[in-house]
């Protein structure tokens, strides 16, 4: 006798985030954590701010020259960050 009602757990919190539109929200916690990974510990004491919307990555860097420096490389950033989801989730990086 199987129940009807049964569904996988991943299907069932699937559903749920769309229903209550999370998944935009979940995105960005995860985007903003790659990106912590990806520029490690030494650049992140410089970085203020770290959002994600609407595929666009915004840092905002306290340091004028690492800024500079940054915006020379901002498609390796994107790319190792899009590496580690395996998918292009970040189409545009900007420095602030």
């Amino acid at each position: 006798m199987q129940d009807d009602n049964i569904k996988k757990i991943n299907t069932v919190l699937g559903e749920f985030y769309q229903e209550n539109k999370l998944q935009n929200g979940l995105l960005e916690v995860d985007v903003t954590k790659a990106c912590k990974e990806a520029l490690g510990s030494n650049l992140l004491q410089y970085i203020n701010d770290i959002s994600f919307q609407n595929g666009i990555l915004k840092l905002a860097i306290s340091s004028a020259s690492l800024r500079q420096e940054l915006a020379m490389g901002k498609e390796k950033i994107a790319e190792l960050i899009n590496n580690q989801f395996g998918t292009a989730v970040v189409k545009k990086v900007v420095l602030l």
